[in-house]
Parts: structure tokens; C-alpha cells; sequence
């Protein structure tokens, strides 16, 4: 649910993305997950009884934050400097990934649900801030259509490639979700949110490597 909600809203999201200033959608996508990560943090054991609506509230945050923050990153980021922009910010992001699980987990051991929520909203807070520096508007020949870009694949010269590109995102989708599965168990076999974050930090580790 969390893929099929994510692919249905970018789809939508990206058609008001088209029609308006980037920015504002990318800024309402963090509210949107600070939103989501507090409600998880504060009614996780319940919404485990709601999956599927938890599911379609992941899927919204993240088909919010793609549909913009894709546009963005296309249009600020020369062709030139595009590949070593990708590969350092999938570093910064696992970086980040391997600090944030590590303090949470803790932080969460140590102190109430309540007060983590606080300190996440605070993080988002910031992020939210940070993002008035970025200089981003509709440009005049913007242009958005699913159907075209259906048009577009079928005649491209490299539609091999493209159909090998969409096979490879088909097995990340079932990769997430595996990991997501271990993660659960990990959790459950070691009774502890701090020894889940430092398991996700040796994966977080061992990407980085690999990028």
C-alpha cells in the first residue's frame, strides 16, 4: 500500500507541482512527514492494527516529497554535475541514515515517545527553514504530461535501457519492503529500538561503501 498510494499520488502531486512554484509543494512535503513521523512515534503500536491506512499515509508523504523535490533537483542541477550531486547526497543520506536510527533508538530508550516527537519536529523545523534558501519557480516552458512521456518511451532510442532501468526499480520496491520485514524482526528479537538502530547502521555503513 505504501508503493501503490506513492505512485498514485506523484502522479497527482505532480500535475500541481507543474502548475505552481516547486517550492511550496517541497516545503509542504516535510510538514506533511513531520506530520507522519510524529504519528508514528506517538501511535505506533496502534497503527500497527492499521496498516493499510498507515501505508497510504507513508505513500502520500513520499509520492509529496518525489514529486517535487525531483522537479527541483532536475531543474537547479547542471546535466554536468548531475552524477556527482546523486552519488552525494545518497552519502549524505545514508550518513544520516546510520546517525539518526543510532540517536532515536536511544533517545526513545532513555526518554518518552513524547519528547522524540518533540525533538523530530524540531529537526523538521529547521529543514523547513532551510528550504526558504532555495531559489526555485515554474519555468515558462514547464509542461506536464503522462501520457506524452508514455509517447516519449515508446520512440526513444534507448528504450531498452529504459525498460531494464524500470526492472531494476521493481526489484528496489520489493528489496524495501523485505528490509522493512527484517528490520520488524530485528526489533522483536532483541527488545530494543536502540539495537535496531545500530543494525541499521551497519547496513547504512556498509552502503556507503558501496556508493
Amino acid at each position: 500500500f505504501v508503493y501503490l498510494s506513492m505512485m498514485i499520488f506523484y502522479m497527482i502531486f505532480s500535475i500541481f507541482v507543474d502548475k505552481t512554484n516547486r517550492v511550496i509543494f517541497y516545503r509542504i512535503s516535510m510538514v506533511t512527514t513531520a506530520i507522519l513521523v510524529i504519528i508514528i512515534i506517538l501511535f505506533g503500536e496502534q497503527l500497527a492494527e492499521l496498516l493499510i491506512i498507515a501505508g497510504i499515509l507513508h505513500g502520500l508523504s513520499e509520492g509529496l516529497y518525489y514529486s517535487s523535490y525531483n522537479v527541483i533537483k532536475e531543474e537547479m542541477v547542471g546535466k554536468s554535475s548531475i552524477e556527482g550531486f546523486v552519488t552525494a547526497t545518497h552519502i549524505v543520506g545514508e550518513l544520516v541514515k546510520t546517525i539518526c536510527p543510532l540517536l532515536l533508538g536511544l533517545i526513545i530508550d532513555i526518554t518518552t515517545f513524547s519528547q522524540t516527537a518533540f525533538i523530530v519536529f524540531a529537526v523538521c523545523a529547521i529543514q523547513f527553514g532551510l528550504s526558504f534558501g532555495i531559489k526555485c519557480q515554474k519555468p515558462k516552458d514547464s509542461h506536464y504530461s503522462l501520457k506524452e512521456y508514455g509517447d516519449q518511451l515508446k520512440k526513444s532510442p534507448v528504450r531498452k535501457e529504459l525498460k531494464f532501468l524500470y526492472n531494476i526499480c521493481s526489484v528496489h520496491g520489493v528489496t524495501s519492503l523485505t528490509s522493512t520485514l527484517i528490520n520488524v524482526y530485528i526489533m522483536m528479537h532483541f527488545g530494543s529500538n536502540f539495537s535496531l538502530g545500530a543494525i541499521s547502521a551497519v547496513y547504512a555503513a556498509v552502503a556507503i561503501v558501496s556508493l
